[in-house]
């Protein structure tokens, strides 16, 4: 199962490895584009800083992030509403 496991760069995933390290997303000095945490949005709604990355994407992108990180939630929608980070995020 690779949910969440690729990182979109103009579009195309790119593999993260078989950890599925996301310390490329969090090192930027910029929040990453909008695409680059679509496919992600399962593990960064999991912790504090991906949370955040995804909430700035909200604020800045608006409706077009909310769609996008909405319908990838609907797939963990459940397991989101019992993670402090997740719920957060998804309310």
């Amino acid at each position: 199962d690779n949910v969440g496991g690729a990182q979109y760069d103009q579009g195309n995933p790119i593999d993260l490895g078989p950890n599925g390290s996301l310390t490329n997303l969090y090192s930027s000095p910029q929040r990453p584009p909008l695409r680059a945490l679509l496919g992600n949005v399962r593990r960064l709604s999991r912790d504090q800083v991906g949370c955040r990355l995804l909430q700035q994407a909200l604020d800045e992108d608006g409706a077009t992030a909310a769609t996008a990180i909405l319908n990838e939630g609907l797939t963990f929608w459940a397991e989101a509403m019992v993670d402090p980070f997740g719920n957060y995020l998804f309310q």
